[in-house]
């Protein structure tokens, strides 16, 4: 039986339209996952949105508090998409509620309410901002891949690393940026390698190869729980002992993990 998700929005406008389809299209991107989005209630100050939200949208309510929407203990995650200056205090009442929280840009009017926001995180928080372009680069270094686990994942299993494109930056910039910003690690070169589906709007997420200048590493920017450089022989023996686990099977960080393994047998 399809595990049930039950969705609350927050503002009915253009992007909450948005963020709307990406939930129907859930289950048509990424069928493995078998999660079934229930769309619950929306919220909206003007009644127009209101009567859109049910009318054409498929929402089983709306509201005009908002506050309602997140209190539902018939919804497991909410989307932010009201005005800019509701951001924050929406965002954290839906941590506060332990909700899985989805907000677009930007979390807060500025660096202050952003740290707020992201201040209120659990460990075990499910969260995402809506930016357009996410590179995901498995960075190598002499036969070696730099992966990492996130807050929250079990022991033992890791993914490659992954940013954002911030405004006026290359995607190669854009690697190299956020490689060294999780990590330390010193990109010299990467290359595109493929994508991946990503229902979200405006949004896709890219795949590249990269290479580093050493395996030296940094402090990090505390994203990650944990930082490895895995050997090809060491990923296999941790993967048929079960003691290493990768990302899902549809996510191109398996297909850039499973590439990086193949090359050495083809040698």
């Amino acid at each position: 039986m399809s595990r049930r998700l039950g969705v609350g929005l927050l503002g009915v406008g253009w992007m909450g339209a948005l963020h709307t389809r990406a939930y129907r299209r859930l289950a048509d991107h990424y069928p493995d996952l078998d999660v079934r989005c229930e769309l619950v209630a929306a919220a909206d100050v003007g009644e127009s949105g209101r009567r859109r939200a049910v009318e054409e949208l498929g929402y089983a309510r709306a509201e005009q508090d908002w506050r309602a929407v997140v209190d539902d203990p018939d919804v497991d995650v909410v989307s932010v998409t009201a005005p800019n200056a509701l951001h924050r205090e929406m965002a954290l009442a839906v941590l506060a509620a332990g909700k899985a929280l989805w907000v677009e840009k930007p979390v807060g009017r500025g660096l202050a309410e952003t740290a707020e926001v992201a201040a209120a995180l659990d460990p075990g928080a499910v969260t995402a901002v809506g930016f357009n372009y996410r590179t995901v680069p498995l960075v190598e270094h002499a036969g070696a891949a730099l992966l990492g686990r996130k807050p929250g994942w079990p022991p033992g299993r890791f993914s490659t690393l992954a940013g954002f494109v911030e405004p006026g930056e290359t995607l190669e910039d854009a690697v190299r940026r956020e490689v060294f910003e999780e990590s330390g690690a010193r990109v010299t070169a990467c290359d595109y390698h493929s994508s991946q589906p990503w229902p979200f709007p405006a949004s896709l997420m890219l795949g590249f190869r990269a290479q580093a200048a050493s395996r030296a590493l940094g402090p990090g920017d505390g994203e990650l729980a944990e930082l490895r450089w895995i050997e090809r022989g060491q990923m296999r023996a941790g993967l048929t002992a079960g003691t290493l686990s990768l990302p899902p099977a549809y996510s191109v960080a398996q297909r850039l993990i499973r590439d990086w393994l193949d090359d050495d047998a083809t040698r």
